[in-house]
């Protein structure tokens, strides 16, 4: 495809109830250089806490400010929705409230998504986690490339993409949405994108400092929710080339988790990683059963 500059960007963040973390975001958005105008977009999803207030402490610090209500209705997809409804920008980038923007990190993203429909940065841990909380999760490595999902389908990491306006509307729509007891919306991406022939690309230097959340049992809750997603992907998806895992990998992957969990119990070092696989796989389980598909 040609390569294309912005007319306008539009930086746009969902958030809800992220006081303990949201201000750090902002002050590395509002340090953003940038030589295209852009503007910063928040859809706030029904916050409780002093989510909006600090919103507002920052509306005179960067070039354009709008702040959303996305509260009628609870979920990241709905308040990015709301966020770009009101934005203006023909490139839209998406950040995640709690992480920390690296500076050039939109400058970046820019250039990256000059000759590609989508593109996507890249994650940092060390500047946000220490490295027990990294250790924990050996699952987390594919930060310095596009991750990729079942039948190889590259996804963008969701708290650090941009996409061209048409193309977000060629692949956004309700019918992309997961059940609200999933959780995947990057890999959706992922599989719209491939459907409706548009690019995705990677730009190294759009670099964004992720945050791990602590290590316990809302991880597990989360890594049983993009377990369940599995399922649903790969019965949608067939048609973009979604496949499920060969039993030859699946098999050697789970018997690993009941030594190491022993291991956990003898050492106490890893507990978290094997609970966390369990918790993966029991979400894949229960959304095979619900979507009538074989997905371990």
């Amino acid at each position: 495809m040609p390569t294309r500059s912005p007319s306008l960007v539009s930086v746009v963040l969902a958030v809800l109830n992220g006081e303990e973390h949201f201000a750090a975001q902002l002050e590395s958005l509002v340090a953003q250089q940038l030589d295209v105008p852009w503007e910063l977009v928040v859809a706030d999803n029904g916050s409780t806490d002093r989510t909006v207030e600090i919103a507002r402490a920052y509306a005179s610090r960067v070039p354009h400010f709008v702040l959303v209500d996305a509260g009628e209705k609870r979920g990241k997809q709905h308040a990015l929705r709301c966020g770009v409804a009101v934005s203006r920008g023909d490139l839209l980038a998406f950040v995640d409230h709690d992480d920390v923007c690296a500076p050039g990190w939109l400058a970046a993203l820019v250039a990256g998504a000059a000759d590609v429909d989508a593109v996507s940065g890249s994650l940092e841990l060390h500047a946000l986690n220490d490295d027990a909380e990294i250790a924990a999760r050996p699952w987390v490595h594919i930060v310095d490339r596009l991750p990729v999902m079942l039948g190889g389908i590259p996804f963008p990491h969701a708290g650090n993409w941009a996409v061209w306006r048409d193309a977000w509307e060629a692949i956004d729509g309700p019918e992309a949405d997961l059940p609200e007891w999933a959780m995947g919306d990057d890999r959706v991406t992922g599989c719209c994108l491939v459907r409706a022939g548009k690019s995705l690309g990677f730009a190294p230097d759009a670099v964004v400092h992720y945050r791990l959340r602590p290590v316990g049992a809302a991880t597990r809750r989360q890594m049983r929710l993009y377990g369940r997603a599995d399922p649903v992907l790969l019965k949608r998806y067939r048609d973009v080339g979604v496949r499920s895992e060969p039993l030859g990998n699946v098999l050697p992957r789970y018997a690993s988790v009941a030594p190491r969990a022993l291991r956990a119990w003898l050492k106490r070092d890893d507990a978290h990683w094997a609970r966390s696989e369990l918790a993966y796989g029991l979400g894949r389980l229960e959304a095979s059963i619900r979507c009538r598909v074989l997905c371990l």
